[in-house]
């Protein structure tokens, strides 16, 4: 059984700005990205499908890490 770990950050797109950085709390990120990108993330993050990336959205970008720890049955 795998266990996993997620790890936002957002970054505003022209100015470089760091919104939020290493945030383990999808939640955070619902007031600065847009409803149908967080409804994604969260439900991809629960299943566990979501794998390192950075995801774009109007004036965000979204960077995600995974972290996996294997845990013995």
């Amino acid at each position: 059984m795998e266990l996993f770990n997620y790890y936002y950050s957002l970054i505003n797109k022209h100015t470089g700005e760091v919104i939020l950085s290493n945030s383990t709390n999808i939640h955070h990120l619902k007031p600065y990205v847009s409803d149908a990108l967080f409804e994604y993330l969260e439900t991809e993050s629960i299943i566990g499908r979501l794998n390192a990336s950075r995801l774009a959205d109007d004036d965000i970008v979204c960077v995600i890490k995974k972290t996996v720890e294997s845990k013995a049955s």
